[in-house]
Order: C-alpha cells, then sequence, then structure tokens
C-alpha cells in the first residue's frame, strides 16, 4: 500500500537480538549494492540515520532462477518476529 505507515507492536519484554553477520559472496557483491540502491529509490526500505539499532538482522541474497543476473535480497526476521504482538 502507498503512502501508508505500518505501525507495528513490540513485546518490550523480550531482549532484542543482534544476529551475527552473514557474508555474501564476493561475485555477489556489487549486485546487492544495485539491488539495495533499486530497493531505497523505490522507497521500500530507508537507511538507519539516527545511530545504532537495538535489532540487527543477517541479510542473505540468492541469484533468481528465471531472472539471470538479477537477485533476490532476505533479510532473516525470525528474531525480530518473536517480538512483535
Amino acid at each position: 500500500m502507498k503512502n501508508y505507515q505500518v505501525k507495528l507492536h513490540i513485546d518490550q519484554s523480550i531482549k532484542s537480538v543482534t544476529q551475527k553477520h552473514r557474508r555474501i559472496g564476493f561475485h555477489l557483491g556489487k549486485g546487492v549494492d544495485k539491488e539495495l540502491t533499486n530497493l531505497e529509490n523505490e522507497d521500500i526500505i530507508e537507511p538507519v540515520t539516527d545511530g545504532p539499532t537495538e535489532w540487527i538482522s543477517p541479510c542473505h541474497a540468492v541469484p533468481k532462477p528465471k531472472q539471470p543476473g538479477k537477485l533476490r535480497v532476505c533479510v532473516d526476521m525470525r528474531a525480530p518476529n518473536k517480538a512483535i504482538l
């Protein structure tokens, strides 16, 4: 939905989690940068501007099988999802 900001209700009793970084293959690096720039330009993601965050989730890149040269960027949200009411 465009022009709609979602408010997530977080259970404050759950401790924030900083997950370990997953390495992205060297051959995928430029493609990931390009895809993240595209997602930012389309207002799907935004950079963190107000300092460090409490929750950190690893990112993973997978080549799209039917679209050579394109990547799917995924985030492991299992830990943060436990805190959403």
